[in-house]
């Protein structure tokens, strides 16, 4: 069976990377019908076995370039660490296969542009999983913007607070080189690729950013304000140092105001009354599973993934441009220059601190 036919009696299914987000995506293809785990790879032997023993059947390899050309799998799933998803993916798709990568799509845009490129090139599907949209309440959000009309103004404050234990879980958390950035990339993607999934382009952006309180090289709070395509205005912080953590998020416009933070709520202008909003599930469902399940069926069904790689790419643009301004000091443009980020991003390795 040739991995690019799109009709598949069954799609033979492989996960790269064992120790963190692999497991859930091993589980959620398994629950998708049809699908079958014929392989998983990870470095560390002892994960990569505990994990194929739930699937019968299932191949280990500790090379994920000897799983990608063992002819045992059709589709894969990337969930390494952030520095190694470009090089898998393109690996992936030199291969033929498709291939659903966690989040960040990548470190840079440079880089993931490679990916894109990569896998129009070898005609596979690329995804990325930002699950955050499906999300019953941030769904249900999306899909009641048409009725406050124009986009004038939105507002994203989102605090996940970590220790500085969780940094001490792995070597590459917290580090330019292997992380590439910290609260943006890793933390709050999944918000702003919600966010720019919802607003109208971003045409250019101001930010600042600081290390607190960890002792790491990269951004652990940041602030930014960015113009949008229509007019509007987008207000952003984001932090990893306060307790007890929460998201908030506002979209004015012209017809009304929506709201999210412990519940969704509208308002229609011009009454200034607030209406409690019932989240309702998104048709593909929630989490990993629903992001899994599209994924698969785009396969099948031959079209475009719900998140494409050009939109993982999009949201990673707006990690790179906060750090790029902070930097530069500067406003920055959008499109923002890959030539420019990678300047920046290679000083930042090289002084392993925020500068």
């Amino acid at each position: 069976m040739h991995p690019m036919r799109q009709k598949m009696s069954e799609i033979r299914y492989g996960v790269i990377g064992m120790q963190w987000a692999g497991k859930t995506h091993a589980k959620a293809a398994s629950q998708v019908e049809g699908v079958r785990i014929a392989a998983v790879c990870d470095v560390n032997e002892q994960a990569a076995k505990a994990v194929a023993a739930e699937y019968p059947g299932a191949k280990v390899f500790l090379s994920y370039e000897e799983m990608l050309t063992s002819g045992e799998v059709d589709a894969v799933s990337v969930c390494t660490p952030h520095w190694l998803h470009c090089p898998m993916v393109v690996a992936a798709a030199k291969a033929k296969k498709h291939v659903l990568v966690e989040k960040p799509i990548s470190i840079t845009v440079k880089e993931a542009d490679t990916m894109v490129k990569a896998a129009k090139k070898a005609g596979a599907k690329l995804a990325v999983s930002h699950q955050y949209r499906l999300n019953k309440t941030w769904w249900t959000a999306k899909q009641l913007l048409p009725e406050i009309g124009d986009i004038y103004r939105a507002v994203l404050v989102v605090s996940t607070p970590r220790t500085q234990e969780y940094y001490g879980t792995a070597a590459w958390r917290g580090t330019w080189a292997q992380e590439g950035g910290g609260v943006l990339i890793n933390q709050t993607v999944h918000h702003l690729d919600y966010m720019r999934w919802c607003l109208p382009p971003i045409t250019e952006l101001s930010a600042f950013a600081n290390t607190l309180t960890h002792k790491i090289e990269v951004e652990d709070v940041v602030a930014a304000s960015a113009s949008l395509a229509n007019g509007g205005v987008f207000s952003i912080q984001l932090s990893t140092v306060d307790f007890p953590g929460g998201a908030f998020v506002e979209f004015a416009g012209s017809k009304g105001t929506l709201r999210i933070a412990d519940r969704l709520r509208l308002a229609k202008a011009p009454e200034n009354k607030w209406q409690d909003i019932e989240p309702q599930t998104a048709p593909l469902g929630e989490g990993h599973g629903g992001i899994l399940k599209d994924f698969i069926t785009a396969i099948r069904e031959n079209r475009e993934p719900f998140v494409t790689g050009e939109q993982g790419t999009a949201a990673l643009e707006i990690v790179n441009a906060v750090i790029l301004s902070h930097v530069t000091r500067k406003r920055v443009k959008f499109p923002i220059s890959r030539a420019g980020y990678e300047r920046v991003y290679a000083k930042l390795r090289e002084a392993k601190k925020l500068l």
